[in-house]
C-alpha cells in the first residue's frame, strides 16, 4: 500500500507540469482569461494529439536538520496514439524508464540493472498507472494530463483556480495560475471508496493534517496551448507530517518539488527507434521488480566505509541510559550477541526501522541477544517523551557528544551494527531495508547455531 505522503504527492502532482520562475504582468479584470478553461484546453491539446514529445526537467529541493540538497532528473518523453509510450531517462540520481511499443511494457529501473516485460495495456492511461510505482509524481502526472483524471476526480476540479497574470513571450503568452487545494475540499473529492484504501492509522493521519497548498502553475498558449510549468512547496505540510508522526528536531524544514516540459510538440514525425528498448549491457529481466528491489536493498545495507570494521573489535563504550543506568558494552562480551543502534527522532528512516528492530529483539530476547538504540546528541526529556507518545519500550544508550558514533564510522543513520558473543564485529547495516527483519533474523539465526 502506498504511503500516505506519496498519495498526497500524486494527487498536487497529476494537475501540474513543472518548476519555474514566475513573471507576470498583470491584467484588466475584463481580459483575465478563465484559468479552468485555460488547464481544460491544455488537457484536449495534450489528450488529442496523435504523437507528442517533450523534455521533462524534474527538481526536489529538501532542507532540514542539516541537509540541504538539490536534486535534478531529465526525462524524454514519447508518445504515439493510442498506447505507445516511452519515458526515458536521460539524467538523474535515480528514476526508471517506460516503454510501450504498443505490445510489449518495459519497466526498466537503470540503478538496479533489472527490468520486467509484460503485455502492454491497450489504454494510455492504463500503460502509465502500471508504470507508476517507481516514478509516482511523474508518470501519475502524465496520466493526469494525458486522460484529464487525477485519482479518479477531474484535474480541473481538484482545487480553487486563480489566474496570476501573463506575458508575451516567442511562442504566444505565458499564463501564470494558482491551484489552491485544501485537504477538506480534496478529502470531499476522494470520496469514501479511496479512504477504504488506507489502513486506519494511515487515515488518521490525512484527517488530521488540514493542509493547505499553493500550486502554481504555467499554461503557453500559442498555436497549440500546453501545461508548462509547476512549483510546489510543500514545506507546511512536511512540518505538519512531522508534527503528527512525533519528528522533531528537523530544524527548519523546506521542500520544494517541480517539473518543467519544455519543447512541447504535437502530431509531428517520431524517431523510428523512440519505443524500442535496448537492454543495456548488465541488464537483466526479472518477474517482479518489488522483489528485485528487496533483494537489492538487502544486499547493499552494507558497504563503504562502514563495512571497514567488519571483523574487527567492536570499539568499547559506557554510555547512561535513558532510563537510568549504564551500558557497558564490554559486559556482553562471551555472554550475548548486541545489535547496536544509532538513531534519532528526526531521522524518518530510523523511524521506519525501529519496529523491525523491536520485533527482532523481541524474538531473540530469551537467546542471549541484546539491543542496544543509541541515541545521537538528543535530550533526554525529548527522547523520553518522544518514545511514550509511541509505545516504544527499549534500553536507549545517550551518545550525547556522538564519540560513540564517531568510533563506530556513522555518517548517516539509522546504522545498525551487530556484534558476535566474541566482542568482534560481524554485520554493518547502513539505512532502512523494507526487508530488515528478515535479514537480521537471518543473520542471528547464523551467529547462533555457529556456538
Amino acid at each position: 500500500m502506498k504511503t500516505l505522503p506519496a498519495s498526497f504527492l500524486r494527487f498536487t502532482f497529476c494537475v501540474c507540469l513543472a518548476a519555474g520562475v514566475w513573471a507576470t504582468s498583470p491584467l484588466d479584470a475584463a481580459d483575465t482569461p478563465d484559468p479552468v478553461a485555460l488547464l481544460r484546453e491544455a488537457i484536449v491539446t495534450v489528450r488529442d494529439a496523435e504523437t507528442l514529445s517533450a523534455e521533462i526537467n524534474h527538481t526536489i529541493h529538501v532542507r532540514m536538520a542539516g541537509m540541504d540538497q538539490e536534486m535534478e532528473s531529465r526525462y524524454g518523453f514519447f508518445y504515439q496514439a493510442p498506447n505507445k509510450l516511452a519515458i526515458m531517462m536521460e539524467e538523474g540520481p535515480s528514476g526508471q524508464n517506460l516503454i510501450s511499443d504498443g505490445e510489449n511494457l518495459v519497466v526498466h529501473i537503470p540503478m538496479l540493472e533489472v527490468y520486467t516485460v509484460s503485455r502492454a495495456p491497450e489504454e494510455i492511461g492504463a500503460v502509465l498507472e502500471e508504470g507508476s510505482p517507481f516514478q509516482g509524481e511523474l508518470v501519475m502526472l502524465l496520466q493526469a494530463l494525458m486522460t484529464g483524471e487525477a485519482g479518479g476526480i477531474e484535474v480541473t476540479s481538484l482545487g480553487e483556480m486563480t489566474h496570476l497574470g501573463s506575458e508575451s513571450v516567442d511562442d504566444g503568452v505565458l499564463h501564470n495560475m494558482r491551484l489552491h487545494l485544501r485537504q477538506a475540499d480534496l478529502a470531499e473529492r476522494l470520496g469514501e471508496d479511496w479512504r477504504a484504501d488506507l489502513d486506519p492509522e494511515e487515515l488518521a493521519l490525512f484527517d488530521s493534517l488540514n493542509f493547505e497548498v499553493d500550486i502554481d502553475l504555467s499554461i503557453l498558449k500559442g498555436e497549440r496551448t500546453f501545461l508548462t510549468g509547476v512549483r510546489a512547496d510543500l514545506s507546511d505540510f512536511m512540518k505538519q507530517m512531522a508534527a503528527e508522526q512525533m519528528i522533531t528536531d528537523m530544524g527548519e524544514i523546506e521542500m520544494v518539488l517541480g517539473f518543467s516540459l519544455n519543447d512541447w510538440k504535437a502530431n509531428e514525425v517520431l524517431p523510428e527507434n523512440a519505443f524500442v528498448f535496448d537492454p543495456p549491457a548488465g541488464a537483466r529481466q526479472v518477474d517482479d521488480i518489488f522483489a528485485a528491489l528487496e533483494e537489492q536493498a538487502g544486499q547493499q545495507m552494507g558497504g563503504g566505509d562502514a563495512d571497514a570494521l567488519v571483523g574487527e573489535a567492536a570499539p568499547n563504550f559506557e554510555l547512561a541510559l535513558l532510563d537510568g543506568g549504564e551500558a557497558v558494552l564490554s559486559d556482553h562480551q562471551g555472554e550475548d550477541i548486541v545489535i547496536i543502534d544509532f538513531w534519532a527522532t528526526w531521522c524518518g528512516p530510523c523511524i521506519q526501522a525501529m519496529p523491525a528492530l523491536m520485533e527482532v529483539a523481541s524474538d531473540f530476547r530469551d537467546r542471549n541477544v541484546v539491543f542496544y538504540a543509541v541515541n545521537l546528541q538528543e535530550g533526554a526529556d525529548m527522547v523520553r517523551s518522544f518514545m511514550q507518545n509511541r509505545g516504544w519500550d527499549f534500553l536507549v544508550p545517550m551518545d550525547s557528544q556522538g564519540a560513540v558514533a564517531n568510533s563506530y564510522g556513522v555518517t548517516g543513520i539509522p546504522h545498525t551494527v551487530i556484534v558476535g558473543k566474541s566482542g568482534l564485529v560481524e554485520k554493518v547495516h547502513v539505512g532502512y531495508s523494507p526487508a530488515l527483519k528478515e535479514i537480521l533474523t537471518a543473520e542471528l539465526e547464523r551467529l547462533l547455531a555457529a556456538e
